[in-house]
């Protein structure tokens, strides 16, 4: 397992960013939207480790059918991703069913726009293509909210025994 803050592998804890591996297995994908509303990005961290409230075959299907318009990316929080492929996939639409629905030359403005809507289109097949490999190699990030860290005992370990 590794460390979703430094990268670092981690058995137990991390020996840099002092985090268990109890809180990366206790991460919640469902925390994170309630974690922006109260503006706590600080606790947001992005992990390829599947939290338990995130299905990995639920998320591939979604990704591989409808990742085009951002299903999968809104399936896991990551809204402004999901926001970019709807609105690329919108813009190509628009574009592409304006030109084939009016074949004649609409000026030097509209091809520009329907140029620019083909990289548009382009950059979005590559992004869905690339979330795809990702979950395939299981390096998709995912954004989590850690888990609580467990209570320390305020009792004192000296050499073996325990203190009062």
């Amino acid at each position: 397992m590794r460390c979703p803050i430094c990268g670092s592998k981690m058995f137990t804890a991390c020996a840099y960013c002092k985090i268990t591996a109890d809180q990366v297995e206790n991460a919640s994908n469902k925390q994170v939207a309630k974690a922006r509303k109260q503006g706590e990005k600080s606790k947001i961290v992005y992990t390829s480790t599947l939290p338990k409230d995130v299905n990995g075959m639920r998320l591939l299907l979604l990704t591989i059918f409808f990742g085009w318009c951002g299903v999968g990316n809104f399936y896991v929080k990551k809204n402004i991703k999901g926001i970019f492929n709807v609105l690329s996939f919108f813009i190509c639409l628009l574009f592409y069913s304006i030109k084939f629905m009016i074949s004649k030359d609409l000026g030097l403005v509209f091809q520009f726009f329907y140029e620019l809507s083909i990289y548009v289109c382009a950059i979005n097949f590559v992004l869905w293509i690339w979330d795809i490999i990702a979950l395939l190699c299981k390096t998709y990030k995912i954004p989590v909210v850690l888990g609580e860290k467990p209570e320390q005992d305020n009792k004192k370990i000296i050499k073996g025994k325990k203190r009062k």
